[in-house]
């Protein structure tokens, strides 16, 4: 996986640090075989203080956005792929944020 020491975040998001190894292991917890990333290899390069939203780059290079839930039985539904970074940072200023992270 390439990485994204170049990417730019825009507040609430930042880059995990300390965190890494607790969310890869809570999204494989959480996966069920009818999920999208079930069998698939990722890596935690994203997190929002706000929610338990978490950005996982992919094997192929792509990037996906999961909400993880932390709880002993957690749902098992599917999750957006967005195709790059560029257009995951796109969509999040698109939800009513500027780069500050105000509304």
């Amino acid at each position: 996986m390439a990485g994204l020491t170049s990417f730019l975040f825009f507040r609430p998001w930042r880059r995990p640090f300390g965190e890494l190894d607790a969310a890869q292991a809570e999204l494989r917890r959480e996966l069920g075989p009818q999920h999208i990333l079930y069998g698939r290899s990722f890596r935690a390069v994203g997190v929002t203080g706000e929610s338990d939203d978490w950005l996982f780059e992919l094997d192929d290079a792509t990037f996906a956005q999961v909400h993880l839930t932390w709880t002993r039985n957690p749902p098992r539904g599917q999750s957006a792929v967005p195709s790059n970074p560029d257009l995951w940072n796109a969509r999040r200023m698109g939800d009513g944020r500027d780069a500050g992270g105000s509304r």
